[in-house]
């Protein structure tokens, strides 16, 4: 096996810190039990079928076997230490009164803070936000007073979409409060304390002398700190599409200058006095960036490099990466699905797995690179959705202007209190910052040389790393100078157990689902995918956010959809069609159908396709789609041209046919035009399905008790959002359903619902149970 024993336990503990999160997070327990009993099993196998021939012992599967379990319960411990309900979430919130902040951050809109409660459920992390405008950051250290609603943070309410409760749970944060009045109660004047609002002040006073161009300020506080909390979204954005957005985290470049610095003052004499000093500005370094994932990797790796060189030990990086990571995971192992955390180490492990194999075509330097980017590519597509083919290019300037930028800021901070705001040192880094931006925004070229990427599956990401890192590990390396292809294929084989048991654990809930009522919030969306093609029916929309960017984009290419087909929408108003606007603008819609009734009216999009009555759309062999409203292109009778405002009275209703199911989808369909159609279609069959999407988000203006009985469905589906304004669904519209024994799936309580057909049987999949 590979020389590097502590890398290959960590892998071990990652392994088992995976199995738990699908068994516990993921409620999947029968997999992430079948996933660690397959991991345990092949190694064990691997170890009998090969451990003689590649040093593996007995004793050594042991360990190994040992970390498997350590990493699964230590994640089950950390479950539950965070786990909370809404039980436990009522009795918390009449408890909460104060909060210690422990962290601080100035974003553009509101202040974070982070800090502690003690409250029935335990000692609980929060993250508070306060809109106030008359905000202004309190200290570390002080304990506030806080008013407002304590809630638990937001799964993922779509399939493949980011889990805003799982990223908190990487930094401990178990609730988030929206404060109503937030002021301080007392101030902690404990040593540890007082230091930290010290380091605060003097970040602060730093960033202060920039304050005349925002732009300069967010980026420095960006790169030097890794607090992107004030830099422009549109200049993050091109960073991000532009593939150098790395350089806003703090990581090895900014702690090997710092080295660098320290031993040049030192004259590179090994004293432990100096060595100790050199670990302390590193601490304090990373109190400053708040230990971000890039931060704490860094620091630890640096430390592990310049103990071995005191002790007069080589340092490996592979071991060094590795041990820092099982330190980082001991303690937290949610950091392990923290974005930051995975292209921190992703990063590293690129330039200690693949840097060798490629300098012998592209040089050292270059090939440092390259394989750093070769790592990241993949997730940063996966995460992200974007990519940009010409960024290893346009790395190369924006790196060099970087190494050069981290140095002298951190002179500069070191040195702030003796440079004012408008002398040459802080007008030279202003002028720099401004020439690094200015250049990436140049090499951006507006967004045309990078594209919208469809997601990869979790698991099918995870074995595709696995496999890389095997194929540049020291231990294929031996197996093919010795041509020993029967182990080769065996080990391949035997490994192929525990694979196809992560695809199974991180498989998506609604990969099979033919039909998706995608949850958008307060509005309705349906996505139709069949033979190849994706259809949208209606899109959401919202005043206070861009649901095309925010929710629909990232949903279509996390579920494999890079344009759109067709999008129909029932009608024009804004929780229906303003979504699909948005999402136009940053993804290909090839066409836009609407009712006819829109025919020359002012407000009817350029382009649109009209539809009539009885018209039947095709979007395969298997699935159509059929208008069945309004009855006719002319406006609904006593409706002038003036009148049709109102949205709801051009209402159409759409009847998807797929497999020999019906799905009956009503947009905002008011009593009356229930009532019209009941009428139109008496005697006719055609209003009968099987699924009904509510009309108008359950609202009692809408599902007549006639027009129910006509329909007859066998489930019903309402596109509602948490907590609404308007009080949707209304009870009555419950009970009507109810009364009927109609199971009703509901967007704010199981997120997206999918419905796929198999032998004729209509089967729900949700997001949330």
């Amino acid at each position: 096996m590979d020389r590097r024993k502590l890398m290959i336990y960590t892998g071990m503990l990652i392994a088992g810190i995976t199995a738990g999160y699908i068994c516990l997070e993921r409620h999947r327990p029968v997999e992430g039990i079948l996933l660690l009993a397959g991991i345990a099993g092949s190694f064990a196998a691997i170890s009998e079928q090969m451990g003689k021939e590649y040093g593996m012992t007995r004793k050594q599967l042991r360990v190994m076997l040992l970390f498997l379990m350590v990493g699964f319960f230590n994640f089950a411990l950390n479950y539950n230490r965070y786990y909370t309900d809404e039980t436990l979430l009522k009795r918390d919130q009449i408890a909460f009164k104060e909060m210690k902040i422990l962290h601080v951050r100035e974003q553009e809109k509101y202040i974070a803070y982070e800090g502690t409660a003690h409250l029935p459920s335990g000692r609980r992390r929060i993250l508070c936000r306060d809109y106030s405008e008359n905000r202004s950051p309190l200290s570390v250290g002080t304990v506030a007073r806080v008013s407002g609603e304590l809630s638990l943070p937001e799964e993922a309410r779509n399939p493949g979409c980011f889990n805003y409760r799982l990223h908190l749970k990487g930094k401990g944060i178990v609730y988030t409060v929206n404060a109503q009045g937030i002021r301080t109660r007392s101030i902690f004047r404990r040593p540890t304390d007082v230091f930290h609002r010290k380091l605060q002040q003097r970040r602060n006073d730093f960033l202060d002398k920039f304050r005349h161009r925002p732009t300069v300020r967010g980026f420095l506080k960006g790169i030097l700190f890794g607090d992107r909390g004030e830099l422009e979204e549109e200049t993050y954005r091109e960073f991000t599409e532009n593939g150098t957005a790395h350089i806003l985290a703090v990581s090895g470049l900014h702690v090997g200058f710092l080295i660098a610095l320290l031993n040049a003052l030192a004259r590179k004499r090994k004293y432990w006095k100096i060595t100790m000093g050199i670990f302390l500005v590193l601490i304090l370094y990373g109190e400053l960036t708040e230990w971000s994932p890039s931060t704490l990797r860094a620091v630890l790796i640096a430390i592990l490099s310049m103990s071995g060189m005191y002790l007069n030990r080589a340092f490996d990086l592979t071991t060094g990466t590795a041990a820092a990571a099982f330190g980082v995971l001991m303690v937290q192992p949610y950091q392990l699905f923290q974005t930051g955390f995975i292209m921190s180490y992703l990063a590293i492990l690129g330039m200690a797995f693949l840097t060798r194999p490629l300098s012998h075509f592209l040089g050292e330097g270059l090939a440092s690179l390259m394989s750093l980017q070769m790592m990241m590519i993949p997730f940063q597509i996966y995460a992200f959705n974007r990519f940009n083919p010409l960024t290893v290019l346009i790395n190369l300037p924006i790196i060099f202007l970087a190494s050069v930028l981290v140095p002298c800021g951190v002179i500069l901070f070191l040195f702030s209190g003796l440079i004012s705001s408008g002398g040459i040192p802080a007008e030279s880094i202003s002028r720099l910052t401004e020439l690094l931006v200015g250049l990436n925004r140049m090499l951006h070229m507006n967004g045309s040389l990078s594209g919208s990427f469809t997601s990869a599956g979790t698991a099918e990401l995870i074995l595709f790393y696995l496999i890389l890192l095997f194929l540049s590990s020291e231990l294929f390396r031996v197996m093919v100078l010795r041509r020993d292809g029967t182990n080769l294929r065996r080990l391949f084989l035997i490994l192929t157990i525990p694979a196809l048991l992560l695809v199974l654990g991180f498989r998506n809930p609604l990969a099979g689902a033919e039909v998706v009522f995608i949850d958008v919030g307060q509005g309705d969306a349906i996505h139709l995918r069949s033979g190849g093609k994706n259809v949208l029916i209606d899109g959401g929309g919202d005043s206070k956010r861009n649901v095309g960017t925010g929710t629909l984009q990232p949903y279509l290419l996390k579920n494999g959809a890079r344009t759109l087909d067709l999008s129909i929408c029932t009608h024009l108003h804004m929780d229906h069609y303003r979504g699909v606007q948005e999402l136009s603008e940053v993804l290909p819609v090839k066409a836009f159908a609407l009712p006819g009734v829109y025919r020359g009216l002012p407000e009817t999009p350029k382009g649109a396709r009209l539809l009539r009555r009885g018209e039947v759309i095709r979007i395969s062999d298997e699935m159509s789609v059929k208008v069945l409203w309004p009855e006719s292109e002319e406006l609904p009778g006593g409706v002038t041209e003036a009148e049709s405002s109102d949205e709801n009275l051009l209402n159409g209703v759409y009847r998807i046919d797929y497999r020999g199911i019906r799905i009956l989808v009503t947009g905002d369909l008011l009593e009356e035009g229930e009532a019209d159609m009941v009428k139109y279609y008496a005697g006719t069959q055609e209003l009968r399905c099987d699924v009904l999407k509510v009309a108008h988000h359950g609202s009692h203006s809408s599902s007549s008790e006639a027009f129910l009985d006509a329909v007859r469905p066998k489930a019903a589906v309402i596109q509602v959002g948490k907590k609404n304004r308007y009080g949707h669904p209304h009870q009555e519209t419950l009970e009507k359903l109810k009364r009927r024994n109609i199971p009703v799936y509901r967007n704010d309580r199981h997120g997206a619902i999918g419905l796929r057909v198999r032998r004729n049987k209509i089967i729900v999949d949700r997001m949330m149970n």
